[in-house]
Parts: structure tokens; sequence; C-alpha cells
């Protein structure tokens, strides 16, 4: 599941990234450091760049003796949220 969400917000990142810079190319280079600057985009990159670390350490921790259910059952909800903030972001 991590390295799903790190691969599709990777993705996601790069082609709006790249539309930005598309419209920024037309308009001027301002459209691009004003959308890096807006407290909420960094609010939702940040949310998914720390749940995708969240579902790398609950990785870390399965073995066989210990199984973390209620880490995982997290991880699974807070990726679904974070693909509907991925939405947002774009």
């Amino acid at each position: 599941m991590a390295t799903g969400v790190i691969t599709i917000t990777s993705i996601t990142f790069s082609l709006l990234l790249l539309a930005l810079q598309q419209s920024a190319g037309s308009l001027s280079h301002q459209v691009f450091d004003q959308f890096l600057q807006w407290r909420l985009n960094q609010l939702y990159f940040g949310f998914v760049i720390g749940m995708a670390f969240y579902a790398l350490i609950i990785l870390a921790t399965v073995d066989p003796p210990f199984n973390p259910f209620l880490g995982a059952t997290l991880a699974l909800v807070l990726a679904s949220v974070a693909l509907y903030v991925l939405l947002l972001l774009i």
C-alpha cells in the first residue's frame, strides 16, 4: 500500500507541476511560485507525504509474531483520505 501511495503521489504531483509550468510559461512564473506558497497546498502535500511515511513505518513493523492490525487499518483509512486530498490538490 505504501509503494502504491508513493507512486500515485509522484505521478500526480509531476503532472500537476507540468500543468503549472505550462500555465506559468504562458502567463508568468508567479503562477508556479504562488501555487507552492499557498498554505493549503502545502498542507495537502504534507499530509500525503506524511501518510506515505506512516504506511512505510507500519510496513517495517510487520513481523510473524506481531501483526499491527490497528495500524494497518488506520493506514488504509488514511490512504483513502490521501487519495481524496490528491484530488483536491489537482
